[in-house]
């Protein structure tokens, strides 16, 4: 896919990637993302998540083309618990 997306010419490129939870494929999704935040033509990357995968595997990427899209489950995570993964987040340099 990143061969792919690379060869398109003279277009702007966001993406929305959901799931269940991308970041559960460490290796692969870090790939991905690792090849679309380097691309000039990427302007952004929408990612739906839980929240519940560990920034420290992505910090070398370039954060900022990388919005998440975080949803809550009380039942799995108390409030508390979520707001300081939020917090922990942006500490990292996500949106």
């Amino acid at each position: 896919w990143l061969e792919k997306f690379s060869s398109l010419t003279n277009l702007r490129l966001a993406f929305c990637i959901t799931g269940g939870e991308p970041f559960l494929d460490k290796n692969n999704f870090y790939k991905l993302l690792s090849g679309l935040t380097s691309m000039e033509k990427v302007d952004n990357i929408r990612i739906d998540t839980n929240a519940f995968w560990n920034p420290e595997d992505y910090k070398d990427l370039n954060l900022s083309k990388i919005n998440l899209m975080v949803s809550f489950h009380p039942e799995k995570v108390s409030l508390t618990d979520f707001i300081a993964k939020i917090k922990n987040l942006v500490e990292y340099g996500v949106k």
